[in-house]
C-alpha cells in the first residue's frame, strides 16, 4: 500500500519480488474471485477490470519495470520546502 492507495501488487495479493508464476496465481485466485458469472455484486466487473489491469501490468517485464520505477519515485523522500 502507497499513501492509503493499493499497488498493483496488492490487487493481486502479491509481493513486489513475486515471480511471473505467483502473478498469474495472483491473477486467477482474483479473478475467479471477482468474475461476474460467480460474484453478483454490481462492483465485481469494476473489480475485475482492476485485477485484469493489474495483471496485464505486472507480467509484461518492460510494463513491470516503468511501474516499478514510478512506485520507487514516489517513496522517494521529498526535501522539505524552503521558506
Amino acid at each position: 500500500m502507497l499513501n492509503g492507495r493499493l499497488t498493483l501488487y496488492d490487487v493481486l495479493g502479491v509481493t513486489e519480488t513475486a515471480t511471473l508464476d505467483e502473478i498469474r496465481a495472483g491473477f486467477r485466485k482474483n479473478a475467479a474471485r471477482f468474475h461476474p458469472d460467480v460474484n453478483k455484486d454490481p462492483m465485481a466487473p469494476e473489480a475485475l477490470r482492476i485485477v485484469t489491469n493489474a495483471y496485464d501490468v505486472l507480467s509484461h517485464a518492460q510494463y513491470r519495470r516503468q511501474y516499478d520505477a514510478q512506485l520507487a519515485a514516489m517513496r522517494a523522500p521529498r526535501p522539505a520546502p524552503q521558506q
